[in-house]
């Protein structure tokens, strides 16, 4: 931080040019882990929205109640998988650098 003001950062420059490069990693997995909880989030919304359709509740639907269609269900689960599957490869080879 020293440096960074004897090289003329103000305290803006200073927070975007020191501060958050070391926080990158830490705020992007925050971030993504966040996302990837929240779309497989069900007990929460069937339990506290029943209007709101998310697609775990859609998949929930399809597969148990009403007219049962279980490939239906199996095809937005899939989707869901390759969704949540993208996420993790951002998250290993972008985040991580594996």
């Amino acid at each position: 931080m020293k440096s960074a003001s004897i090289d003329g950062y103000g305290p803006i420059g200073r927070f975007f040019h020191v501060t958050l490069p070391e926080l990158h990693f830490v705020l992007a997995t925050v971030v993504l882990l966040r996302l990837i909880w929240n779309l497989n989030r069900f007990e929460d919304v069937y339990l506290l929205a029943p209007n709101v359709e998310t697609l775990p509740i859609f998949t929930y639907y399809q597969a148990f109640t009403g007219v049962i269609d279980q490939g239906l269900a199996y095809a937005t689960s899939v989707i869901q998988l390759a969704v949540l599957c993208v996420f993790i490869w951002f998250y290993i080879k972008k985040i991580m650098k594996w």
